[in-house]
Formats: structure tokens, C-alpha cells, sequence
């Protein structure tokens, strides 16, 4: 599964840009995307104004808000855009925290992500967390309630969907003859929807032969932290981690 932005059978090859490029996608490389010129400008005069309560801090917002209002209906607008924005830009350190959010949600798949967590030195935390949640809730599926399990006991285990048939409307899917896979609300928490729908175990995640959380729950971020034989998740201090990535800058010399 991926987010499909930018693909071809999204695209009416007859009127779209790059209709006469090579396999006639339609579909033009961006260099640079104009949501993330927005946040970046956000993100610039919160760390120079300290807060966006300055001389620039009305365009923050302003920019700020346009990357999320083209994310949601109209509808909703006044809860997600404008009381959204109001609530996290309270302080310099709130608005920072909705802009690693933000660009987390309107970049997804587009390869900016580690290069953001770098440069913001947060890395080393998401790594972490990520591997903890991971490692919680696979020990929760095996009975283990450990510690910090408690934000993660509502999650459904469950996932129930059927095949239906195509409508054949590009602006709901883009390929119009496959069936579609539809997907039952997990949080109505009901044991079976009914006949006609199947299931599937979102967290299939604990060995019951080992009893513990399989392998790839345990290694797949070996070299920073990891369980199993040799782990080291409990002698690493959250607040206190050491760098995941380092960046290496080559020495300046003189232009010649």
C-alpha cells in the first residue's frame, strides 16, 4: 500500500503536464512542493520570533493554515484549521511540535521525513518510541500488560473487510475495473460485522512458541536498540539518547 500521490491512473493523459513525456504518465517530478515552502517559512519565523506572536508571526499562521486547509473538507474547516491553529500556537515550542506533526502528514512517502528528524535532532526519540510501541503492544497481544501498555489497550486487534464491486468513479478509485477491498470501522468494536465479511489480525506480532514478541519486533531497528538476546531498550534513558545519524560536513576550503 502506498499513498499514490502523483500516479499515473489518477491522471487524464490527454490534458494532463508531461502528457508527451517518456510512457506518457502525465505525472511531473516536483523539485520542491509549495505546502512545504509554507511550513518552512512557519517553521523559520517561530524559531526566529521566538513564538509567532512577533512582526511575522500573522503569515506564519497564514502559512501555516494553507497547508491544512487543502487537507480538509470544507465542512470541518473551522475545527481542523482554525481552532486546530489556535490551540498549538500558543507557544513556540506547541507550534514547533504541530509542524513536526504537520510535515510528518503532508509529506508521508515522500522521502523528507528522516532528513527532517535529523536536522531537528529527534531521530534518535522516534527510533525509540517507534521500537517501544512495537514492543508493547506485541507483548500485549501475548497477555504481557507491561508498562506504558495502558495508551495502546483500546487499539482493535481485528480488522474486518470484504470485496465489493467496482463503481466505476475515478474520483473514488482510480482503476475502474477491480473489485474493492472495503474495510468494516475497527472502532465499533463489535465481535463480527455478519456474513460476507472476513477477518484479519492487525497485530500478529507475539510468538507463541518463544513466548515473547517475534523477531522482527525485536531487531528490526538492531542497531540503535533492540530486545531479545543482547537487548539494550532498558539501559536507554529517553531523554537522554545517544545520535542515531551524525552528520558529516566536509571541511570548507577556499574557492580557487
Amino acid at each position: 500500500m502506498y499513498n499514490n500521490k502523483w500516479s499515473k491512473i489518477w491522471s487524464d493523459p490527454g490534458k494532463a503536464l508531461g502528457s508527451q513525456s517518456t510512457n506518457n504518465t502525465g505525472i511531473n517530478f516536483p523539485y520542491m512542493r509549495y505546502a512545504d515552502v509554507l511550513l518552512m517559512y512557519a517553521e523559520a519565523v517561530n524559531e526566529v520570533e521566538n513564538g509567532v506572536n512577533g512582526t511575522h508571526g500573522a503569515k506564519a499562521l497564514d502559512a501555516f493554515k494553507k497547508v491544512r486547509r487543502r487537507a480538509f473538507r470544507d465542512s470541518v474547516q473551522s475545527q481542523k484549521v482554525e481552532a486546530y491553529t489556535s490551540t498549538v500556537s500558543v507557544s513556540k515550542e506547541s507550534f514547533f511540535n504541530a509542524i513536526v506533526n504537520e510535515r510528518k502528514w503532508e509529506f508521508g512517502g515522500e522521502n523528507i521525513r528522516w532528513k527532517d528528524l535529523v536536522r531537528w535532532n529527534l531521530y534518535s526519540k522516534v527510533v525509540y518510541d517507534t521500537f517501544m510501541e512495537y514492543y508493547i503492544v506485541a507483548s500485549m497481544v501475548g497477555g504481557d500488560f507491561m508498562e506504558g501498555s495502558e495508551k495502546y489497550q483500546t487499539l482493535p486487534f481485528n480488522k474486518f473487510f470484504r470485496r465489493v464491486a467496482n463503481p466505476g468513479n475515478k474520483d473514488i478509485y482510480p482503476n475502474t475495473t477491480l473489485n474493492i477491498i472495503e474495510f468494516y470501522n475497527p472502532w465499533e468494536g463489535v465481535l463480527h460485522p455478519g456474513a460476507g465479511w472476513d477477518m484479519a489480525t492487525l497485530y500478529a506480532w507475539y510468538d507463541e512458541n518463544t513466548s515473547l514478541p517475534r523477531a522482527q519486533i525485536f531487531y528490526s531497528f538492531r542497531g540503535f536498540i533492540r530486545g531479545g538476546t543482547n537487548s539494550n531498550w532498558e539501559s536507554l534513558n529517553r531523554n537522554n539518547l545517544p545520535p542515531y545519524v551524525i552528520y558529516f560536513l566536509s571541511p570548507t576550503r577556499p574557492l580557487s
